[in-house]
Order: C-alpha cells, then sequence, then structure tokens
C-alpha cells in the first residue's frame, strides 16, 4: 500500500488571502475603529461595560476576539495542510461573530455607517464566512486508506476538533448574553409614547442592584430614601453612580439637596449626568452651592463647556435645600430645567468657547437658547454625580424618574 503521498503545492492560496483580510480587519481595528468611545483600559477595568451589553465597549471586544480568533486559525492552516478542514469551521465561527457584532454596532455606534473601519470589518467578515465553501483541492495532500485513517485517529486532531467546537459554543453563548441583555438594555430605551414611565426609584432598598454603589473617602451609597454621594476633603475629584440601564430618549427628574457643601467654592458642584459611556465620556447638567449652572460634555477625560456658568434665578441656595434638577433629551437636543422653570443656554456654536459676560451670550453668534443640541453621544446610562475641590462635600439625591420624552414639555 502507498504510503502519503503529497501534492506538488502544498501552499494554499485561499487561506493566505484569508489571513490577509483578517490582518487588514486587525488594522482597521486599530487604526480605523467604527466606534467613538472604546478604551482598552475603562474596558479592562469594568467601566460599567457589562452593564451595558449592546455598548460598542463591548462589541468590540467581540471584534477583537473574531480577529484574534481568525489569525490564529489562518496561520494554524497554512502551517499543516491536514488542519484545513478544521481551521476553515473555526474561521466560518469567527466571521459569524464578527458579523454579529458588526451589524449591532451598526445599530448602537455613533454615525458609525460613515466610519471605514466599519465598512472593512463588516465586509472581512462576511469573507470569512463565505471562505468555508472555497475548494482547497489543490492545497491538500492525497492520502491512502491507511494514512487517512491514522491521521483521522490522531489524538492530537481529536483535540484540536474538540477546541473548535468548545470555541463555536463560547460564540454562541456570547450571542445570546448580547441578545438577552440586551432585552434589558432596550425596555428602558425611551422608545414608548410620551410620558410613558421607564423608570422610577424612592431609593428605598440599601442594597439596589439598580445603583453602582461603593464606600470610601469617594462614596456613593443608599440610605435614608436618598442616594448620598459624599467626598472627603483628603480626597477631591468626582463621585458618580449609574443606573444600570441604558436610554435613548429619555426626561429624568430628580429631587437634591445638599447637606454639605461651601457656596464659596465655585468648582464643587452636583448633578445628573445623561448619555454616560463610561467615567471618561458623558454628559453633564452641573449646578454648584452659589446656583450657577453649566453643561458640560467630557470625550475621553477632556471635558468642555457646551453652556458656560450663569446664574439659575430660581435656585434654592444654602444646605438642605431641595432643588429639583430634570433634563429632557430628544435625539441630538437637550432641554435643562431647575426648580420647573427651562434654563436659558449659551452655545458655544463654532466657537471654541461658551462665554457669558453678564447676561450677554458672547458665543454662538451672541445669541442664547433654550436648547442644547450635540450629536456626541447618541445614547446611555443616566447617573447621579458630583465633585469635590477644596472641602468636603456631600448631597443627597431623592425621588428619581425617567418618562419617555414628550417633544413640547
Amino acid at each position: 500500500m502507498k504510503s502519503m503521498t503529497k501534492s506538488s503545492n502544498n501552499f494554499s492560496m485561499i487561506d493566505f488571502l484569508v489571513l490577509c483580510c483578517v490582518v487588514i480587519m486587525a488594522l482597521a481595528f486599530v487604526f480605523a475603529p467604527p466606534w467613538t468611545t472604546f478604551n482598552f483600559l475603562t474596558a479592562l477595568t469594568g467601566g460599567n461595560v457589562l452593564s451595558q451589553a449592546l455598548s460598542p465597549n463591548t462589541l468590540a471586544w467581540f471584534v477583537l476576539t473574531s480577529i484574534v480568533v481568525s489569525v490564529l486559525v489562518s496561520l494554524w492552516a497554512l502551517r499543516d495542510a491536514y488542519n484545513r478542514r478544521e481551521a476553515t469551521l473555526g474561521i466560518s465561527l469567527a466571521g459569524v461573530l464578527g458579523l454579529i457584532s458588526a451589524s449591532l454596532l451598526f445599530v448602537v455606534a455613533q454615525n458609525v455607517n460613515q466610519q471605514v473601519g466599519f465598512w472593512i470589518i463588516l465586509v472581512g467578515s462576511v469573507v470569512l464566512i463565505l471562505q468555508v465553501f472555497l475548494p482547497r483541492t489543490a492545497s491538500v495532500p492525497s492520502l491512502d486508506k491507511t494514512d487517512l485513517a491514522r491521521q483521522e485517529s490522531n489524538p492530537g486532531r481529536r483535540r484540536i476538533t474538540i477546541l473548535m467546537v468548545f470555541i463555536g459554543m463560547l460564540f454562541i453563548l456570547g450571542i445570546l448574553y448580547l441578545l438577552v441583555s440586551g432585552v434589558k438594555t432596550l425596555v428602558k430605551s425611551g422608545n414608548g409614547a410620551p410620558g410613558t414611565l421607564l423608570y422610577a426609584t424612592m431609593f428605598n432598598d440599601p442594597n439596589d442592584p439598580d445603583w453602582y454603589q461603593y464606600q470610601s473617602a469617594l462614596s456613593a451609597q443608599i440610605n435614608n430614601n436618598t442616594l448620598t454621594l459624599s467626598a472627603d476633603q483628603s480626597a477631591p475629584g468626582g463621585v458618580y453612580s449609574p443606573l444600570n440601564y441604558t436610554f435613548a430618549d429619555f426626561d429624568v427628574r430628580v429631587d437634591v439637596q445638599q447637606t454639605q457643601m461651601d457656596d464659596t467654592d465655585p468648582y464643587s458642584e452636583y448633578g445628573i449626568l445623561f448619555r454616560y459611556q463610561d467615567p471618561r465620556n458623558y454628559y453633564m447638567f452641573k449646578v454648584r452651592g452659589d446656583g450657577y449652572y453649566h453643561i458640560e460634555r467630557t470625550i475621553n477625560g477632556a471635558s468642555v463647556d457646551l453652556s458656560a456658568p450663569n446664574v439659575a434665578p430660581n435656585f434654592a441656595p444654602g444646605n438642605n435645600r431641595i432643588n429639583d434638577l430634570r433634563v429632557v433629551g430628544i435625539g441630538d437636543t437637550f432641554r435643562f430645567y431647575l426648580n420647573g422653570q427651562l434654563l436659558t443656554l449659551c452655545p458655544k456654536g463654532n466657537d471654541k468657547y461658551s462665554t457669558w459676560n453678564g447676561s450677554q451670550c458672547m458665543s454662538n453668534g451672541g445669541q442664547t437658547s433654550q436648547s442644547l443640541t450635540d450629536s456626541t453621544f447618541g445614547y446611555g446610562q443616566i447617573a447621579l454625580g458630583l465633585y469635590q475641590n477644596q472641602s468636603a462635600v456631600q448631597v443627597a439625591f431623592s425621588n428619581l424618574v425617567v418618562y419617555s420624552p414628550t417633544p413640547s414639555k
């Protein structure tokens, strides 16, 4: 009986082209990512990724997994022709994961269809799926029956096959996780009829899993029917507690009581974070102890005022006084209220900074506005927060509700 004979060409051009395709996808992932807020450090350390199953952060990890698996399996196939049958299956499974992740990115990421990286990853994922149908007969060694039986009974090949099946199962479980967790996200997305109650809490459960709580020099704790945020004098910085749901359009309202704050400190402030992605990417409606308010946008940790500080005429100053804050977000337009009064804003417009000169808006062509437009973040969590600068600060939030917004209110 003949021993194993190999074809004259043991090199697989198809597997080489698949590897080239994956390398291009990897370059797109690094240099032209189809999302705006993905940050490896934030994702690695938590950054509320697990509470946003359909966020670009989570989907980016699935895309990266698809790319890494495809690279490794392609190299494995090029190294040994006998591996190609299992390799085509593994690459196809990786392509399925990449395609699903890219499709979900199209839904949740900001202006993703305008990013070349998105189209590279989407088309590349389709190629990875379809390559399983391409013939590789010219590159596969021919075997007689004895050699074929020996190869089929090889323990190493069996282990590789089992590993490929295991990886495929992990992919399927990951997809199911996205879909099941996504139901929770979409329920709170603000797509209900105007005025529909989406969420409400009186903060009467100290162990409420909907809110992120922690205790140290910077603390966020539910007690006495409030979510109390505090920062010691020794620990300047921000304290944030995000709600474990993602919203698109929303109308959020909350009562807030400053229980410890120096009204003369212009840099200690509190308020509502909205379209919150992670601790480095969000909008925030901020109020100071002296009654000044401003709207801030933070991208990758860099903050800029979309509307500079201005005094609220109906603010109730002093500790233990209650003020009602409200933010309405519809698409890329936002309105802000304090104690029921719609606030006047000074948008920065095309200027570098938003600037007030007394009661006169100096930016945006000198035009004030009662709404603000910005399209950086199209969805996100709602969070409550404070920032401490010089002295200890403590504020207590209560009676938070979120409605599906009404355009005229």
